[in-house]
């Protein structure tokens, strides 16, 4: 029988939760701020959430993520600009600069240097096929990404809110035919006598 009292039914609610939330924590291991971020990144895969608002998944994210305020600001002005582009690509778009910047940097002695387009993607490759597996290539079309000008776009767009850097010498034309990205994605995952034949 409901309660008609509807704040102490409120929260009644909220304590239930809690205790579900507490057995499944006990039962798997996993802290509940950890499966925030792992239901979130499933939701954002799915299409009946794609056009739902940047500012509703944030919490989903990294902490470095939530404390990037301007970075989030940023994200919000070009989605409203251009909505080709899932708002978390934006996102991993820069772990993917810092990830090829953290590359660059050991295989360099420590010195860094401007990074070009191709080698951009290839740190979007790695880290994509590190952090998503098989299913790297599916997340990035769900994320509107299907070939290298896709991350050359979203480059220039972060170039224009002064979020990345640019040379006068870069260009769109540096992420284009320069790398397959999808065939790039599936091929550590193919059948070895498949990948020899590709």
């Amino acid at each position: 029988m409901p309660l008609r009292n509807k704040p102490l039914q409120a929260y009644l609610e909220k304590v239930q939760q809690k205790n579900v939330v507490k057995k499944i924590t006990k039962k798997t291991g996993f802290r509940p701020l950890l499966m925030l971020f792992l239901v979130g990144k499933i939701f954002l895969t799915l299409p009946q959430y794609q056009k739902i608002p940047l500012a509703h998944f944030v919490t989903f994210d990294t902490s470095t993520h939530m404390q990037s305020n301007p970075f989030r600001e940023s994200i919000v002005s070009i989605l409203e600009r251009d909505s080709r582009y899932d708002g978390q690509a934006y996102f991993f778009l820069k772990d993917s600069l810092d990830f090829t910047l953290k590359k660059i940097l050991e295989s360099h002695g420590g010195q860094g240097r401007h990074v070009s387009g191709l080698e951009l993607l290839e740190g979007f490759r790695d880290l994509a096929v590190e952090q998503f597996g098989p299913m790297a290539s599916t997340l990035m079309r769900e994320w509107g990404i299907h070939e290298g000008r896709d991350v050359g776009n979203m480059v220039f767009h972060l170039i224009e809110e002064k979020i990345f850097g640019r040379q006068d010498s870069d260009k769109i034309e540096d992420f284009c035919d320069v790398l397959n990205l999808h065939a790039a994605l599936r091929q550590p995952f193919l059948p070895k006598k498949r990948q020899m034949v590709d």
